[in-house]
């Protein structure tokens, strides 16, 4: 199991952990289709998890319902028969959830070494990338995201009424609320400053994910790995 797989394993237990909370809300659901959408690993690890719930589940009611006195030939013909149904049914909900919430291709985009680069998106939206910068977006219904793979970029952004634009970079992910703001990487780091309006920037780590609001000109500096970041006033 690497890093990434081991992480997203334990996202999905917090999400389920969320959203079986008794005071889990509509915000939350939000965020957590915007997670699913994310990435398409997302939907399996949690799917994978469900899973095993189910199974649990599906044991335990078994048990409790076994008529008294039936022989252990007919116990263990019904058990692995009520999982494999409760199996069954994850795999038709991991199918429908695939086509529900993966967005559409992946666009990729690179600016030269020695040159920064300017691309208007699909929705007229204009990302500005630094020298050698690469960054993947994709378009899809409900979502416009963005991920920084390498370098930085600028986005200045479109209006997208229930399509939210939203970028992610290393373990941030970034929700635009104003117009213009910009995200880089750095060793360790994920940097994110704001220009026109502010931003949302949320933090995988922890019991739970953290969110911190990031008003017009300020920059959050944020270790990669961790809860730790400063804010500071942009330049």
């Amino acid at each position: 199991m690497n890093r990434d797989d081991n992480q997203t394993r334990v996202q999905a237990a917090r999400w389920d952990a969320r959203l079986r909370a008794p005071d889990s809300d509509r915000r939350d659901r939000a965020d957590f289709r915007e997670w699913l959408a994310d990435d398409p690993r997302n939907v399996v690890e949690y799917d994978r998890l469900t899973a095993a719930i189910s199974l649990l589940r599906a044991d335990r009611q078994l048990t409790k319902t076994l008529p008294r006195g039936r022989s252990p030939g007919w116990r263990s013909f019904a058990r692995p028969t009520a999982i494999a149904a409760s199996l069954a049914f994850v795999g038709l909900a991991t199918t429908w959830m695939l086509f529900i919430d993966r967005a559409g291709p992946e666009t990729i985009l690179r600016a030269p070494r020695l040159a920064p680069s300017t691309v208007e998106l699909a929705d007229g939206s204009r990302l500005s990338l630094t020298p050698g910068s690469e960054v993947r977006v994709r378009f899809g219904q409900g979502l416009r995201e963005a991920r920084v793979v390498t370098g930085a970029a600028q986005f200045a952004i479109t209006r997208g009424g229930d399509r939210p634009f939203v970028v992610t970079a290393s373990d941030r992910r970034i929700t635009a609320i104003g117009r213009v703001f910009a995200v880089g990487l750095g060793p360790g780091q994920v940097w994110v400053t704001t220009i026109s309006g502010g931003v949302r920037v949320r933090c995988w780590h922890g019991l739970l994910p953290s969110t911190a609001e990031l008003p017009a000109g300020r920059r959050m500096i944020a270790e990669v790995g961790s809860d730790n970041a400063r804010i500071e006033k942009s330049i």
